[in-house]
């Protein structure tokens, strides 16, 4: 179920515009750029963009297709050992029963097993071979934009 990749992301970086506190709630409005930028052909290349909302210097890191889906090998393979470790935790609950020993940390193990396997899973899939500034709420102004910074 690999996504394509071509020569350019499609994973945007993000201005912040405004980032407002609403009780329990914050309310972060960003507009999103496209990284028009060629991959390099090995390894990655550091960058810097001008940002299109307030020309800012945005660094970016690129990986180039190969080293994407190397990156995406990984985060299938920690998927794949996260969820045999939930496997194993499942047979722990039904060997221990409610009244086991081991009942408490298999069933630990598998809500831990289940969390890992979601958080690794989801970057398989979102993996582009981008890396920037950072996540938005301590990046400052600028970010790249993942499946964690909301909606594209």
């Amino acid at each position: 179920m690999p996504r394509h990749l071509g020569p350019v992301p499609s994973a945007p970086y993000s201005h912040l515009l405004s980032d407002t506190s609403y009780g329990n709630a914050r309310i972060r409005a960003s507009t999103p750029h496209r990284i028009d930028l060629e991959r390099p052909a090995t390894g990655s290349r550091k960058t810097t963009l001008s940002c299109a909302t307030c020309g800012d210097a945005v660094d970016i890191t690129l990986l180039s297709i190969g080293s994407t889906k190397a990156w995406r090998l990984g985060w299938a393979a920690g998927g794949a050992l996260a969820l045999a470790l939930t496997a194993l935790c499942v047979l722990g609950i039904i060997d221990n029963g409610p009244e086991g020993g081991g009942f408490l940390l298999s069933t630990a193990g598998f809500v831990l097993g289940i969390l890992a396997t979601v958080y690794t899973l989801l970057h398989w899939w979102h993996e582009d071979g981008v890396r920037g500034p950072g996540l938005p709420w301590r990046a400052g102004r600028h970010f790249v934009r993942h499946f964690w910074a909301g909606p594209r």
